[in-house]
């Protein structure tokens, strides 16, 4: 396994050379390139605030903190995740851990809110999070794509600098499954059309 794939605990890129089977986590650099599309390198400066954590919420974590994110916060309704999270990525940087009560009392302070949890796939709102409690100007982050705008997304997008789905992540992590692959450079664009088409989301139409 790649360090990164060792590190989080899961694997979803499998590629055999020379007879050797070498397994890569494509999850976290793929949110971090879709990520990065929307904050720049200022990402580095934000503090940030994970919701859950999950597999999903292991692979983002440790995205950001290997791109050198140091203000990081994770909340989830049982710390005990959080608490292998931290003994985990020990090595790569530190963790806050925080309640959901803890979370809300300083959500005012997050510069970029990222949601990892599955609410929201059936319309569901984040309740637990005091979403009026938000700052002015705050990046809002959510892995999920279907739909493409969560209640979430769309209750709190007035506050927000910019908001994004997790289509970007979804493209960007079988774009570099299919690098490991081929050693061909993917077509994002057409990757991502195609998603869209097969969602039903608006998309640009091939002439």
């Amino acid at each position: 396994m790649s360090e990164e794939a060792a590190r989080i605990g899961a694997v979803n890129t499998v590629v055999q050379v020379d007879g050797k089977l070498i397994g890569y986590n494509t999850d976290s650099r793929g949110y971090l390139n879709a990520l990065l599309s929307m904050t720049g390198e200022s990402l580095k400066e934000m503090n940030v605030l994970v919701v859950g954590a999950g597999g999903a919420s292991r692979a983002v974590v440790y995205g950001l903190m290997d791109y050198g994110v140091t203000k990081l916060s994770v909340t989830n309704r049982t710390a005990l995740k959080i608490e292998e999270m931290q003994r985990d990525f020990i090595e790569v940087g530190t963790i806050n851990s925080l309640t959901l009560d803890e979370a809300n009392e300083c959500l005012e302070q997050f510069d970029l809110v990222i949601n990892t949890t599955s609410i929201g796939l059936n319309g569901e709102d984040l309740n637990f999070l005091a979403s009026n409690k938000l700052k002015e100007g705050v990046y809002l982050s959510d892995l999920i794509y279907n739909p493409d705008v969560t209640t979430w997304l769309n209750t709190n997008k007035h506050k927000a600098r910019a908001i994004q789905n997790g289509l970007g992540m979804f493209v960007e992590q079988a774009a570099l499954a299919y690098e490991y692959w081929t050693g061909k450079r993917a077509d994002r664009p057409v990757m991502e059309n195609l998603v869209k088409r097969k969602l039903g989301i608006e998309h640009e139409v091939n002439k």
